[in-house]
């Protein structure tokens, strides 16, 4: 019956039409714009189907209140779905989405294994891409690449973890909170994070892969995992990710699809060598270094303090504004010509350095990371807010001599 009620609903939804700059791809009947925006869509459900079977197919769900409404995978932001089919001509087994699957509790990529144009396309590269966006998925699976949303991956407890990686060392698998354990992925298949929006053709880290790879890496220390076995992060090199957008370009899907692939096979890396990947990549931008820590600060007091993970970044954050204001302080010194104005430079640069450290985000998170009290950026201490005018005023008096005359 469950199959039944989600062929009408691919009835009566229309396929979903590719974003720019991708619109030379051809629509396909397996990605569709869910039809509950028109309310109507519920009542003629309900002329050929009860109440209870609709809610035995997860179309409708219980709030918290009792009453029954949509299931949210339906009429999520993007109102647009992944049809799954065990066989190319049957009735659809489940719709996914980046809000979740409509069959199961457990991540889409849980079960991306049971459907037949995902085993199709995969053939024997035997990965599996895991789209961050409704709008990726969409042009993955209209280039007939094996993909799969990344829905609940970044939030995966013990269980699922376990269910995707195998038992850690000493542990044994629990049985599933559904009754029996969903299958995952089998074989020697691996799951490939699209680590870049593919949509909008711009080769950036997504947040939500930086937010998977760090559940990834806490598993790894929790449970002893090796997760780079099961699953990768793709983010294509420059030379790569220029190929695909030529190829785009001239709209050449089968070019497309090659050069996709040759970049997964050549650019996946693990967890933590996306991890160190970003980690250099942001060094060299001051203010996403600060954004990124104020994130983790946030995070830490929110879900529990992690002073390795927050000490990761405020390295990173350190490294950022070396590289950004104190290095380039000592380049414009070495370039001077004149001595007096050389020395003032290398003193203001290492002015600079003091005041840095003496700010109220790094003195907190310092404080933070020796677990002395929970991060969080305050007012300064008396002692640390006369240090740091002393260092003003000392960048006050070289600016001046700097500017004297000239």
């Amino acid at each position: 019956m469950s199959g039944e009620i989600l062929q009408r609903i691919a009835e009566r939804s229309q396929a979903a039409t590719a974003p720019e700059p991708w619109s030379f791809l051809t629509p396909v009947a397996g990605v569709r714009r869910l039809p509950f925006a028109d309310s109507e869509v519920i009542d003629e459900l309900r002329e050929e189907f009860t109440f209870e079977q609709l809610e035995a197919a997860r179309v409708l769900v219980r709030r918290g209140d009792n009453q029954l409404e949509v299931n949210p995978v339906l009429v999520g932001e993007s109102a647009q779905g992944l049809f799954l089919r065990r066989k190319k001509d049957v009735a659809p087994f489940d719709i996914v989405n980046q809000n979740g699957s409509l069959a199961i509790d457990d991540p889409p990529a849980f079960d991306c294994s049971r459907d037949f144009f995902t085993k199709r396309f995969s053939g024997d590269t035997k990965s599996v891409i895991v789209a961050f966006s409704d709008q990726d998925l969409s042009v993955f699976r209209m280039l007939s690449l094996p993909c799969t949303p990344a829905a609940g991956l970044a939030t995966m407890n013990g269980e699922q973890l376990r269910r995707l990686f195998g038992d850690a060392p000493g542990v044994s698998s629990s049985v599933s909170s559904q009754g029996q354990a969903v299958s995952v992925v089998p074989g020697n298949s691996r799951l490939v994070l699209a680590g870049w929006a593919i949509a909008e053709l711009k080769n950036e880290e997504l947040g939500a892969a930086t937010s998977t790879a760090e559940r990834l890496l806490k598993a790894e220390d929790a449970f002893g995992f090796d997760t780079s076995r099961r699953l990768g992060i793709w983010q294509p090199a420059a030379r790569e990710f220029n190929r695909i957008c030529s190829a785009v370009e001239f709209q050449d899907r089968a070019l497309v699809r090659k050069v996709i692939w040759q970049s997964i096979n050549r650019s996946t890396r693990s967890a933590r060598q996306f991890e160190e990947q970003t980690a250099t990549r942001t060094a060299a931008d001051y203010e996403a270094a600060r954004r990124e820590l104020m994130h983790t600060l946030k995070r830490a007091r929110e879900l529990g303090f992690q002073s390795s993970e927050i000490a990761k970044k405020l390295e990173v954050f350190n490294r950022s504004f070396d590289k950004n204001v104190v290095d380039a302080i000592i380049g414009d010194a070495m370039a001077a010509s004149d001595s007096v104005d050389r020395a003032l430079l290398l003193a203001a640069s290492e002015l600079m350095g003091h005041w840095h450290k003496s700010s109220s985000l790094v003195r907190s998170t310092e404080d933070g990371v020796s677990g002395r009290y929970h991060p969080r950026e305050e007012a300064l201490h008396p002692e640390d807010l006369k240090e740091r005018l002393r260092v003003v005023d000392g960048l006050v008096k070289i600016h001046r001599e700097l500017t004297r005359n000239k």
